[in-house]
C-alpha cells in the first residue's frame, strides 16, 4: 500500500483500464502494430493529432531554428499544436462516451517541446519556450504543469499506459531514407532532418516516465534497480514481426489476443486521394500492399559491413558513410531501450 492507500494490485487494475499511448517513431513498423491491434474488441484507434502543425512547420521554414521564425508563423504553429490537443481529448472523451478504450499512436518528436527541440538540433541561443498546453482533467481542473519534454501537460500523459515502439537503427534509418528520396530530394546529412534519425526523443520521454512512477504495467523480471520500481512498456519491431510479444502486450493493455489480426486484405486506396498525397502512397504502399507480417524485415543476423555495402550500390558511397554513421550514433540509445524492452 502506498500513501494514497493504494495496493499495488489496485494500482495494477488502474493501469489495465487506461487509455493506451504509443510513442512512435517513423519506420519501426508501428503501422503494423497498429494493423496486428485493429480488430481489439472495445477500443478506437487515432493517430497523428499533431502531423499538421509539424508539417506546417517543416513546409514554412523546415525546421530551421525557432529564433529565427516570424510572430505570425510561431502562432500559427501554436494554433495548429492547440487544434490537435483539443481533437486528441475529444475522440478521448467520445471513446468514453462509447464505453471504449482509445489507443493513440504520434511520433515522440511530434510532442517535443519546439524550442528544446529546435535547441537539440541547431543549437545556438535559447528560444522562447512554447506554453504548454492546457488539460482539464476528469475533475473540471484545468492543468498546465509540464516536467516532461513534450509540451503536454503532465497529467494527460500519466493518464495513459505508455508504450515505446523501437526498431534496429539501420532498418529505421535505410527505410526512412529510401521512402523520402521517393518523395523528393532528401540530403541524409541535412541538420532539419536530424530528428528521423534518432532515438534521442523515445529515450528521454521514457526516462521521463520512468522517474514518475504512476504504478505502469510492467515491472521487468529480476529487475531490482531502483531507479525503474516499475516502467512503461517498450516494445521492439523484431518482436512484433516474429510474434514473440504480442499476447504479452495484449495481457498488459488488457485487449483479447485472441483478436490479434494476423490476414488481412490487400488495401487500394481510392486514387485520387494517392494524387494528393504521394508522400502517404510511398510510406504506406508496402502494408497496404500486404497481406499478413513480413518476417523477413527483422534485424535478425544484421551484418552492417554487408548492408554498407548495399547502401553504397543503392545510394552512393557519400549517403552510405553518413547512413553508417548515423546507425553508430544511435545505437547507444536504442541499445538502452532494448535492455529494457518487453
Amino acid at each position: 500500500m502506498d500513501a494514497t492507500g493504494e495496493t499495488n494490485s489496485e494500482k495494477r487494475a488502474d493501469i489495465r483500464e487506461r487509455d493506451v499511448f504509443l510513442f512512435s517513431h517513423p519506420r519501426t513498423a508501428s503501422n503494423l502494430l497498429c494493423r496486428l491491434l485493429s480488430d481489439q474488441p472495445g477500443w478506437i484507434q487515432s493517430e497523428y493529432h499533431f502531423f499538421d502543425a509539424y508539417q506546417f512547420i517543416r513546409k514554412s521554414f523546415n525546421w530551421g531554428p525557432i529564433t529565427g521564425i516570424t510572430n505570425e508563423q510561431r502562432q500559427k504553429f501554436e494554433d495548429l499544436l492547440q487544434r490537435g490537443f483539443v481533437e486528441l481529448q475529444q475522440v478521448r472523451a467520445a471513446t468514453k462516451a462509447e464505453g471504449k478504450r482509445l489507443f493513440v499512436k504520434n511520433h515522440a518528436y511530434h510532442l517535443w517541446e519546439p524550442s528544446s527541440f529546435s535547441q537539440h538540433i541547431w543549437g545556438g541561443a535559447d528560444a522562447l519556450p512554447f506554453t504548454p498546453l492546457p488539460y482539464r482533467n476528469t475533475d473540471g481542473l484545468a492543468s498546465t504543469i509540464t516536467t516532461n519534454p513534450t509540451f503536454l501537460p503532465d497529467e494527460f500523459l500519466t493518464s495513459f499506459l505508455p508504450i515505446f515502439l523501437i526498431r534496429h537503427p539501420a532498418l529505421t534509418f535505410e527505410s526512412w531514407y529510401g521512402a523520402e528520396i521517393r518523395t523528393g530530394a532528401t540530403k541524409v546529412f541535412d541538420k532539419s532532418v536530424a530528428h528521423f534519425t534518432s532515438f534521442r526523443y523515445c529515450r528521454q520521454l521514457y526516462d521521463w516516465f520512468a522517474s514518475n512512477d504512476a504504478g505502469f504495467a510492467y515491472r521487468k523480471e529480476g529487475s531490482s534497480n531502483p531507479a525503474y520500481p516499475s516502467t512503461p512498456i517498450i516494445i521492439d519491431a523484431d518482436d512484433i514481426i516474429e510474434e514473440r510479444s504480442l499476447v504479452k502486450l495484449c495481457d498488459l493493455c488488457n485487449m483479447d489476443a485472441s483478436f490479434l489480426r494476423y490476414k488481412w486484405d490487400i488495401e487500394r486506396p481510392p486514387e485520387e486521394e494517392l494524387k494528393l498525397d504521394h508522400r502517404l502512397s510511398t510510406f504506406m504502399g508496402a502494408l497496404w500492399a500486404s497481406t499478413s507480417i513480413d518476417k523477413s524485415k527483422t534485424s535478425r543476423g544484421i551484418d552492417m559491413p554487408v548492408k554498407y555495402s548495399q547502401w553504397k550500390d543503392e545510394f552512393g558511397t557519400v549517403v552510405a558513410d553518413e547512413l553508417y554513421a548515423l546507425v553508430e550514433g544511435a545505437m547507444s540509445d536504442y541499445t538502452y531501450l532494448k535492455d529494457r524492452k518487453l
